[in-house]
């Protein structure tokens, strides 16, 4: 069934542009950086940060959801694949339940039965996610300092024959994988000094004193890139 929605912005909660969609889709969509994901429950947290105010969605990645990337076949994703603190944007139909789950019927016609204590409690079911192109920028250091309060990492970064300082602000919620796959919230504290590390991050702008200013978020962790 084919149902027409007005087209909006790429930027937190928006619309979505035209398209084949299922029956009762009112065009609902999310756009931020991907900061958990729940592979048992398959619940996402997708979060937004406009002048320091951080906003999440959180909903359940639906069976036989389609995974899109530019250049790639749009197809169905294992969540263990999908990197926390990418760019991804959620179409999901609000409000439904482990009822609604279980007459759903993706592509490959089989029933869902939601997880956890209370099965009726309602939810957001996500059943398409854009992965998004990397808008932001990475630099590559050793962790100098960490300050659990203000979620702040400071890096040596080398430069020329030398170093420069770089400081930045974790975005909340992220969380990690350990090396056996369980995912856990990060906590900045934990980020050992010494530690070489590529970090992702965009300049944003927040109030302090009734003053704008400019700061550096990091949304994502990688191994040092060689």
């Amino acid at each position: 069934m084919l149902i027409l929605v007005a087209s909006g912005v790429l930027a937190q909660k928006g619309t979505a542009p035209s398209g084949n969609y299922p029956p009762g889709y009112p065009g609902d969509m999310w756009t931020g950086v991907i900061t958990a994901i729940d592979e048992k429950t398959r619940q996402i947290t997708i979060t937004h940060v406009r002048d320091g105010q951080t906003e999440s969605f959180t909903g359940v990645v639906a069976p036989s959801y389609v995974a899109r990337r530019r250049g790639l076949e749009a197809r169905e994703m294992d969540l263990s694949k999908i990197v926390t603190g990418s760019r991804g944007q959620a179409y999901y139909l609000r409000d439904r339940t482990s009822t609604d789950l279980g007459k759903w019927t993706g592509p490959r016609g089989f029933p869902f039965q939601a997880q956890g204590p209370t099965p009726e409690k309602s939810f957001h079911l996500v059943f398409l996610l854009d992965l998004l192109d990397d808008n932001g920028k990475s630099t590559t250091g050793t962790v100098t300092a960490t300050n659990e309060d203000a979620r702040e990492i400071t890096l040596s970064v080398p430069k020329g024959g030398g170093a420069e300082e770089f400081v930045g602000e974790v975005i909340q919620g992220l969380h990690m994988r350990q090396a056996g796959g369980q995912a856990f919230e990060l906590k900045v504290s934990q980020v050992p000094l010494g530690t070489r590390i590529t970090i992702f991050y965009t300049t944003e702008r927040k109030k302090v004193a009734g003053k704008w200013v400019s700061y550096r978020l990091i949304y994502r962790f990688e191994p040092p890139r060689k």
